[in-house]
């Protein structure tokens, strides 16, 4: 039986790409892997803080953009990239072609600067390409299904863009190369000895993800779990020579279920602002009203209170959305509303938490020890969110790494 090289699609974020020098780097680790018979597909974010910048620009001439223009400026960081790793390639003499998302007809919904991929049409032209030469395509982009028009995938895009490559290729695994790694309890900026997870499954990653774990996006691993697709998180060799990384798949832990079940993390979202609303009505339909004013800005979390004759809402949101909704919230009478930004959220994830107690303990107690002051503290069926400072962040996060035993003691 002949047998079939595999094939495997990398993708590089912003930092592993951020000089010419870590794109030749690169480079020669694709040459190197190219030597094992791997057929390769490379997926690539803008360098460093191109994304940034571009949208400075933009604010700069224009402070309320138009969204289609705002996507056709976005997507030429990606488009960068992709041209100078493939000169890179082939001045290492490894044959390359960069192909763009028009080119491969990756089609989205028409939901500029957050769109979401429907299907890669020319799937076939990759599969093709790829059996003689490297393809780098540039991520976090597609265009309106049934047209020509540019969309980008929102913040961390490149990774749906890897891993729905993936499963139109074919591929036998997704590489996401990182600044750190792997896939760790809680960010190892922060706590430099916390434990790495060899092995992660789609759920917990999902959430953790969604909860501000930034080292993969949550709908690329949701596109993963749908099409079972595994996805290997490295360090880039940009920056070293990975250990291991983590392997997530759909068993996560395969030799022992039970470790598969029972994962605990800490995942972290900065730049977070609360909005506490007073005053309000204690009759039907009073929250309907605040949350309908609300509707186009992503609430993180809420919870209500009742006091007497009135109630009380806190609200969670993104830093950046933070003015436009107290002005929207100025619209309605009698409330009260104050509001406070600079602020971090850390949420425990633990699936064995539904059925365990003394959770809320354990944060309460090692956050207070640290004498650090909670902003708000709220849960889930297996998870449990404390907001706190920015300037304690580092602090917090490990003395509650320290707490649920997050940390590789070396043993």
């Amino acid at each position: 039986m002949e047998k079939t090289n595999p094939l495997i699609v990398m993708k590089f974020g912003g930092t592993s790409v951020s000089t010419p020098e870590k794109i030749k780097t690169i480079a020669r680790h694709i040459k190197e892997r190219k030597k094992n018979g791997e057929k390769i597909i490379v997926v690539v974010s803008a360098m460093g803080k191109e994304t940034d910048r571009l949208i400075s620009l933009i604010q700069e001439i224009n402070p309320n953009p138009s969204l289609r223009e705002y996507d056709h400026v976005l997507q030429t960081g990606e488009i960068v990239t992709a041209g100078l790793l493939t000169q890179a390639l082939i001045a290492e003499n490894v044959p390359a072609i960069s192909l763009s998302a028009t080119q491969l007809g990756i089609e989205s919904n028409s939901e500029y600067t957050n769109a979401k991929i429907i299907k890669v049409r020319r799937k076939e032209l990759l599969r093709k390409t790829v059996k003689d030469k490297v393809v780098v395509i540039p991520g976090f982009q597609g265009i309106i299904q049934g047209s020509l028009e540019i969309t980008t995938l929102g913040r961390g895009g490149s990774d749906a863009s890897a891993v729905a490559i993936a499963q139109a290729a074919k591929a036998n695994m997704c590489e996401i190369y990182t600044d750190v790694d792997g896939v760790y309890t809680i960010d190892p900026r922060l706590v430099p000895n916390a434990r790495r997870f060899k092995k992660i499954n789609f759920m917990q990653m999902i959430t953790m993800a969604g909860a501000g774990a930034g080292v993969l996006m949550d709908r690329a691993v949701q596109i993963a779990q749908t099409h079972n697709i595994p996805i290997k998180v490295l360090l880039s060799p940009s920056f070293g020579e990975s250990t291991g990384g983590t392997i997530v798949s759909a068993r996560g832990h395969e030799k022992n279920i039970e470790e598969s079940i029972f994962l605990t993390g800490i995942s972290i979202k900065k730049e977070v602002a609360l909005i506490n609303i007073s005053n309000i009505p204690n009759k039907p339909n009073q929250a309907a009203l605040i949350f309908k004013k609300l509707e186009n800005i992503n609430i993180l979390d809420a919870t209500q209170g009742k006091a007497e004759e009135r109630a009380s809402i806190t609200i969670l949101l993104e830093g950046k959305d933070l003015e436009e909704a107290v002005n929207k919230l100025h619209e309605l009478p009698e409330i009260q509303i104050s509001a406070s930004n600079g602020l971090v959220s850390l949420s425990l994830i633990d699936p064995a938490m539904k059925d365990n107690s003394g959770y809320f303990t354990k944060v309460t107690e090692a956050l207070g020890i640290a004498k650090i002051n909670i902003d708000l503290l709220s849960s889930g069926e297996t998870a449990i969110i404390v907001t706190v400072h920015e300037n304690v962040l580092k602090n917090a996060a490990n003395v509650l790494a320290e707490q649920f035993q997050l940390i590789d003691y070396g043993i």
